[in-house]
């Protein structure tokens, strides 16, 4: 591992504190592959990348945005993305995480659903003001993944935002175009 490094000295100080500090914790070690691109951007450190939970928190503190924008942001981190997937390393994010997610969201729907249209009084009211997350929402709250910008402050390297390979469920209609042929049928 520390051949990566080269004839860097600072880059072999970095690679002997992480080799240090996963056998202290006992973790294991990271792929060659993963140095490699940390280590090709100065930026982004070896250890102590943070989870998503962690990274979020600071962005939303950190960006310059409408408030409107802010609500709604803190909402999705709130309520989705830090309960479902907050203790995910930064750089570990993949495709798989944010499809898990939605699909907790949709079997939270359905139980919303289930709950009320339950006969019993108890579970109704344990619903009473909670509303399901609509595909709108879920659209919005994967493009709040997407906007985060880990990759452009170097936070992490080397890999694409997952939140882009991701597609989902979009009920909305396609608008149609009324040509004149169209509207004298």
């Amino acid at each position: 591992m520390l051949d990566l490094a080269g004839r860097n000295r600072r880059h072999r100080i970095e690679i002997g504190d992480l080799l240090q500090a996963t056998l202290r914790a006992g973790g294991n070690l990271p792929d060659a592959d993963t140095v490699r691109n940390r280590l090709r951007t100065d930026d982004t450190p070896l250890i102590g990348v943070p989870t998503l939970a962690d990274w979020l928190n600071t962005w939303l503190q950190r960006g310059t945005l409408d408030d409107n924008t802010r609500r709604g942001y803190e909402s999705h981190v709130r309520v989705h993305l830090i309960p479902h997937i907050g203790d995910v390393v930064l750089d570990k994010l993949r495709p798989h995480h944010i499809e898990d997610l939605i699909d907790k969201i949709k079997q939270r729907n359905a139980d919303i659903a289930t709950a009320k249209a339950s006969p019993d009084p108890d579970t109704r009211a344990s619903v009473r003001g909670v509303r399901p997350t609509g595909p709108a929402t879920i659209a919005r709250i994967r493009a709040t993944l997407r906007n985060n910008d880990a990759l452009a402050r170097a936070v992490v390297s080397g890999v694409t935002n997952p939140a882009t390979l991701v597609k989902t469920p979009n009920a909305r209609a396609k608008p149609i175009v009324w040509e004149p042929e169209r509207v004298a049928r």
